[in-house]
């Protein structure tokens, strides 16, 4: 779990100074994690803090399956940094702190639809969301990078749609589920002209889906992030 942690951040977590620091600087304290389980599997995590927060930026994170929350001038007093939770599809709650900011990992069985919603000083999140909402995609594009990989980022509006993502020998498959895809972009992209990993990109509609296929060349790493409205998935060689 350290090194997950680690990555996500970069740094340990700092109990023992936050509610000093918090004081000298004026950061709002994270005091409390508790759950809920609500009907339909879903689960409903609830965050208190000290004062009011702003809407977190959410960030999902496709191997492993996380959920990850940024909340900035926040520190943490909590007794455990991290609460158990194992009911639907989240596993435990984690807080790390970095400097003045928080962020809050919900470490999950799979990827699930989530949706944040905040109330003064309580933010709650609530996992295994279906209400039906449909994300159109609105933009495609690759880019390649200095490190010889390339970077396809889908963007959506509304950013409604579930994504799931899987490799099956040179290919990535990423499907977009209940989103609707324009005439426009429903196309194959040949970037094999850019030398890096990824040769071919094809979006089309399947069923009530979008699927995109990333043909790759070579031995490759592929990794995704999802932020609000935009998925970026990254090759590298």
């Amino acid at each position: 779990m350290k090194s997950i942690l680690t990555l996500l951040l970069g740094v340990s977590l700092a109990l023992s100074d936050a509610p000093a620091l918090a004081r000298e600087r004026g950061a709002a304290i994270l005091e409390s994690v508790e759950y809920a389980a609500l009907s339909g599997g879903r689960v409903r995590v609830i965050l208190g803090f000290s004062e009011p927060r702003a809407e977190p930026h959410s960030l999902v994170i496709h191997r492993p399956a996380r959920i990850a929350l940024d909340f900035p001038d926040t520190r943490v007093r909590l007794r455990s940094r991290t609460r158990r939770v194992g009911i639907g599809m989240v596993q435990r709650v984690t807080a790390v702190q970095a400097r003045d900011r928080t962020r809050v990992v919900l470490q999950l069985t799979k990827l699930a639809r989530h949706e944040v919603k905040v109330r003064g000083r309580f933010v709650y999140v609530t996992v295994g969301v279906s209400d039906g909402r449909v994300g159109r995609i609105t933009n495609v594009e690759f880019r390649p990078i200095e490190s010889g990989g390339g970077r396809v980022v889908v963007e959506q509006s509304p950013p409604a749609s579930f994504v799931e993502t899987r490799r099956e020998a040179e290919r990535i498959i990423v499907d977009f589920i209940g989103a609707l895809l324009p005439a426009h972009l429903n196309r194959r992209l040949d970037v094999g002209d850019f030398g890096t990993p990824i040769k071919e990109i094809d979006t089309f509609p399947r069923g009530k889906d979008v699927r995109m296929i990333i043909i790759t060349r070579g031995p490759s790493q592929h990794f995704a992030y999802q932020a609000t409205g935009r998925l970026a998935l990254v090759v590298s060689p």
